[in-house]
């Protein structure tokens, strides 16, 4: 309830500053010319956005989603700092049960496996993000 709700916006608190700065520099290598041609030619605010400026902010937001994603599968400080994985478990998030795993439950062999798992598991995620930038790419080239 409560607990998750503080967590998550703890989090974004946190990290909100980076996918800020990403998107702010995406924004300011928009080229102006591109938008003034855009401007002149009768295009709206929203089509101008749409059609001018998003497909210049695919790519940096794109990897602001994967370094997100990566530090969302990694995210421990707030949650053990905040509720140590409570109240029952409600907030126990992967890193948590791999730290309990090694070391509040002295079993090393099934932290590690479970390590390896979500290592697998953002590495999966993070192919195919890249694959999804690179057509992406490909479809406004």
């Amino acid at each position: 309830g409560t607990a998750l709700a503080a967590l998550i916006v703890a989090d974004c608190w946190k990290n909100f500053p980076l996918v800020a700065l990403i998107a702010l520099a995406a924004l300011q290598a928009v080229p102006r010319d591109i938008t003034a041609a855009a401007l002149v030619d009768g295009a709206g605010p929203f089509n101008r956005f749409r059609f001018v400026i998003l497909p210049y902010l695919a790519g940096p937001l794109m990897v602001a989603l994967v370094l997100r994603t990566i530090e969302a599968f990694k995210v421990f400080d707030i949650i053990w700092v905040m509720t140590r994985g409570g109240p029952a478990n409600s907030t126990r998030s992967l890193s948590i049960l791999v730290y309990q795993e090694a070391f509040s439950f002295q079993r090393a062999g099934s932290g590690a496996s479970l390590a390896l798992i979500v290592t697998l598991l953002v590495t999966v995620l993070a192919v195919a993000y890249a694959t999804l930038v690179r057509k992406t790419a490909g479809s406004a080239a």
